[in-house]
């Protein structure tokens, strides 16, 4: 099934492995049993196969999709319900990512309108992570937004179409800043957000790699802004950068993460 969708279509692919890292690492995070993770990462994986059964010009048009072709694209989970079941997947968690993905806690969503606790937990941890993963990549009609963007985003949306503390425990596995994301620190150092410690969401243990106020490439150092004494006490998150802006100094960011340990 999933060669299937890599023939098909390389973001529909591309998209579902992204799904499917972030909903284990979720499950990790929460202290899921080994099974219940694996569970939600093939859920993942198979979250948008019944796209492999809707035409290729419809799901890479560029521009708006009519009302009529929106429906279209809708029927994609009908057809992923029609495939799991002619391929003999029964497994709850797997079936309520794939089939529950669209609805949205207000009622609003699709294809049953499910509201509420209606909707599996599974169901919209994957609406949640569909989204941020969504609007943070490059397609052919958007430009992907920056993770802190992507996570304000759906902070809003978690008013009304995620539960707020669905969204809350994704915030806190993820952070606002997630891992691999450039931020400028109150001291004009550039770093990388290494991971996230329990409380304080804003300050990330970080590895800072550039000073802009002496225009000068540091030497990788790991600093962990939530420890409020010493040298770095002050140091917090200012905002995020955009990596393009800083392309030609921007190490590796996986190696820059490996050679801070």
């Amino acid at each position: 099934m999933v060669a299937q969708m890599y023939n098909k279509d390389a973001y529909t692919f591309q998209h579902s492995v992204s799904v499917a890292l972030l909903l284990m690492i979720l499950q990790h995070h929460q202290g899921a049993p080994h099974e219940i993770v694996v569970e939600a990462g093939i859920g993942g994986l198979l979250h948008d196969i019944g796209k492999t059964r809707i035409p290729l010009q419809l799901l890479n048009k560029p521009g708006r999709h009519t009302a009529e072709e929106r429906q279209q694209m809708r029927e994609h989970v009908r057809f992923s319900q029609m495939i799991l079941d002619e391929n003999g997947i029964h497994s709850p968690i797997i079936r309520a990512i794939a089939l529950q993905h669209h609805e949205r806690y207000d009622g609003t969503g699709y294809p049953l309108g499910l509201a509420g606790d209606a909707i599996s937990v599974y169901g919209q941890q994957a609406a949640i992570i569909d989204v941020y993963d969504a609007i943070t990549s490059d397609r052919c009609y958007h430009k992907g937004l920056p993770a802190p963007v992507a996570i304000k985003k759906i902070f809003e949306l978690g008013k009304n179409h995620f539960d707020p503390k669905v969204v809350r425990d994704v915030v806190h596995c993820f952070g606002i800043y997630p891992p691999g994301t450039l931020v400028r620190l109150a001291s004009g150092k550039l770093a990388v957000v290494k991971r996230h410690a329990d409380g304080d969401l804003t300050r990330p243990e970080v590895v800072v790699f550039f000073d802009t106020q002496r225009n000068q490439r540091l030497k990788p150092e790991s600093i962990n802004l939530a420890i409020r004494y010493g040298p770095h006490a002050d140091d917090h998150v200012v905002h995020h950068e955009a990596a393009d802006r800083w392309q030609a100094l921007l190490p590796d960011i996986n190696q820059l993460l490996l050679d801070s340990h």
